[in-house]
């Protein structure tokens, strides 16, 4: 399969981005200084659970089930076995990884209060 700029630079990005959302958990862990930064890392942090799980995780899942399933089409582009590895693999990651977030920032909301 031939390399396409654009979708190399998405995986880079995406792959940049999942790094960030890893410091913003280790921020949280080492306890930000200061209200405004406790506050910003706060916001940011449950503004990216809600997105990673609910978007890429729940909502995803459930498409890629419908697919699998045969309620909905899958698109010629993603394929049958495409879909199976999303729907068994890929989704509850992104599930995870955002419910993870989420109890981070909840335990840092409570464990850094000054």
């Amino acid at each position: 399969m031939e390399r396409q700029p654009a979708a190399v630079a998405l995986m880079w990005g995406t792959g940049a981005l999942k790094v960030l959302v890893g410091l913003l958990a280790l921020a949280l862990i080492a306890g930000p200084r200061g209200w405004l930064a406790r506050r910003l890392l706060l916001g940011v942090a449950w503004l990216g659970s809600v997105l990673i799980a609910g978007y890429e995780g729940l909502a995803s899942l459930i498409q890629h089930a419908l697919m699998v399933a045969g309620v909905v089409p899958i698109p010629a582009g993603l394929g049958g076995e495409s879909a199976r590895w999303h729907l068994w693999l890929f989704d509850p990651w992104w599930l995870l990884g955002g419910v993870l977030l989420g109890l981070t920032a909840w335990q840092a909301r409570y464990r850094h209060e000054s």
